[in-house]
């Protein structure tokens, strides 16, 4: 048995154990993507998962879709310990850089009188474009649109549109920098 017979075999156990929560055809891989151990991709209602070439996913990284659409761009690298989950929909760009334990969601409990366990979700898709470095511990709520080329330093809070070209940091994040173009 050859060794490209003995990867094609592991590959295949390994996606089985990786989705095993997920119907056929609600996740999909490009090529080159490397999964450390403790990976779980989560799809119910239908939701899908993509995950694009030479995406690199972290330890224990979680992905859930609930009926919604997860993309995450090429050549990404998620660090271990974050948490991606969507109703609706979350895009992430190609060539970024995601930190330990960064939570991004699309949704959150609506509040209003009567039990808070009852209480609706608010949904609104989360955009995060193309070249943007997370720091370590970031949360991305619901509705936020992270532009192109933007920094987000370390245990920031995401909450609505962050312009090019700039470092964000704080609760909630605020710009603290403009990045002079190459």
């Amino acid at each position: 048995m050859g060794i490209t017979r003995v990867l094609r075999i592991a590959n295949s156990v390994f996606r089985r154990k990786l989705i095993q929560l997920c119907s056929k055809g609600q996740v999909s891989f490009s090529s080159n993507v490397l999964v450390d151990n403790g990976v779980v991709i989560r799809c119910t209602d239908g939701g899908k998962v993509h995950i694009g070439s030479g995406v690199f996913l972290g330890r224990n990284v979680m992905i859930v879709s609930r009926g919604a659409a997860i993309h995450i761009g090429d050549r990404t690298h998620v660090s271990h310990g974050t948490t991606v989950v969507a109703k609706s929909s979350i895009s992430i760009g190609d060539d970024g850089l995601i930190g330990e334990y960064v939570t991004i969601r699309d949704q959150d409990h609506a509040i209003s009188k009567g039990r808070i366990s009852h209480q609706e979700f608010a949904i609104k898709p989360v955009v995060i474009e193309s070249n943007v470095w997370l720091g370590a511990k970031v949360t991305v709520l619901r509705g936020s649109k992270i532009e192109s080329g933007v920094v987000v330093g370390a245990n920031s809070l995401v909450k609505g549109r962050l312009a090019s070209g700039a470092v964000y940091a704080g609760i909630p994040a605020k710009r603290v920098k403009v990045l002079s173009p190459d």
